[in-house]
């Protein structure tokens, strides 16, 4: 084949082409492996098992960006948990269970389509210092088995607190003076499921110099009552140097069941050390759906934890949590057997290695 002058130009012409569309767009693979050891003791006995995600969720992480001049930028994000003990990926038959969404932003914000966060939890999330994973995560607070709340608007489903389907967010730019806003909103697709309840969501906070405080409202209709479950935040965080306070107060109400925790929190960087521990209160009040009072049916959660950075991407890391049941509450460190007994404790401890990649 012969290859003329003409051919090497328009070559070298495509080449140039290709080199200046790739400057201005990326696409990335990145994640966490996180696995450890796990024991945990309730009133069922003991169970010691290898966990996944103890001080940051394994996960793996697709994404990119395109600028597109003038300011404006593409992007999309596709987030998978990753299960490293098993080495299975995605949870409820979802791949890119974590999240899934474009998003297109300039200077007047950030606009986002499909799976995320819901903007409360992203502020109860920054005021855990165990990130929501783990024995010591606030999670143990919200768990959906042992909150009435969240057993009579859901059953067993998946819930809208931590996550929505469908989602249309819009991010305001952080040039207002300190002020930020996030909206959210999943229209009503189908009836049956959390996945296709009618969502919205508002956030406003506040974030200058050492301080960052917001409140946030959520509703989801529920079709099977026509009722709307609840969620009511507040959070915050301020640095002290090296020492970092947070504190959240959370509400979720559904018919007539009331929810509450609160939480403080406090976190020490010290070189490559890094100290925490937490303390949270659940509250529970009204009834349940046989009409039965849950007003003594409270816990208190007191975790702490350690964590050694061997390098920017790795870090070795051991935390410790106890729950104290009263009344008829079932809440438990996670990771036990099944079937704790009303009103006992349960306590339990992780020890591991973290990698980012």
């Amino acid at each position: 084949m012969r290859i003329t002058t003409r051919d090497m130009g328009i070559g070298l012409a495509w080449a140039c082409i290709g080199a200046a569309a790739s400057a201005q767009s990326s696409a990335t693979i990145s994640g966490v492996v996180d696995a450890g050891l796990r024991h945990v003791r309730n009133a069922q006995g003991t169970l010691t098992s290898l966990s996944s995600g103890s001080n940051s969720t394994s996960r793996l992480i697709f994404r990119g960006s395109e600028d597109l001049g003038g300011g404006l930028k593409a992007g999309f994000w596709l987030e998978s948990t990753l299960f490293t003990d098993s080495g299975t990926v995605g949870s409820g038959g979802m791949f890119f269970d974590r999240a899934s969404y474009l998003s297109l932003g300039g200077h007047w914000g950030e606009l986002r389509l499909g799976r995320d966060y819901t903007p409360g939890f992203r502020a109860i999330v920054a005021a855990d210092p165990f990130a929501y994973v783990g024995v010591g995560g606030i999670a143990t607070a919200f768990n959906a088995a042992a909150t009435t709340t969240f057993q009579r608007a859901f059953g067993t489903g998946a819930t809208t607190f931590a996550r929505s389907n469908n989602a249309i967010q819009y991010f305001t730019p952080r040039t207002l003076g300190g002020v930020y806003a996030i909206l959210a909103y999943a229209p009503r697709e189908k009836t049956g499921s959390a996945a296709g309840y009618g969502h919205q969501a508002a956030r406003l906070g506040y974030a200058g110099g050492a301080l960052d405080i917001s409140a946030t409202a959520a509703r989801t209709r529920i079709d099977a009552t026509g009722a709307d479950f609840a969620v009511d935040s507040m959070a915050g965080s301020y640095r002290m140097g090296a020492l970092h306070l947070s504190a959240s107060a959370t509400q979720t109400s559904y018919l007539s069941s009331r929810h509450n925790v609160m939480a403080l929190a406090a976190r020490l960087q010290s070189g490559v050390d890094e100290f925490k521990a937490s303390l949270a209160r659940v509250d529970q009040k009204g009834s349940n759906a046989a009409g039965a009072a849950i007003d003594a049916d409270d816990a208190r959660i007191l975790a702490i934890g350690y964590v050694h950075h061997l390098s920017k991407r790795t870090a070795l890391y051991a935390s410790a949590a106890h729950v104290a049941n009263r009344g008829a509450a079932t809440y438990g460190v996670p990771g036990g057997m099944a079937g704790a007994a009303d009103g006992r404790s349960s306590s339990g401890y992780d020890i591991g290695l973290r990698h980012n990649f």
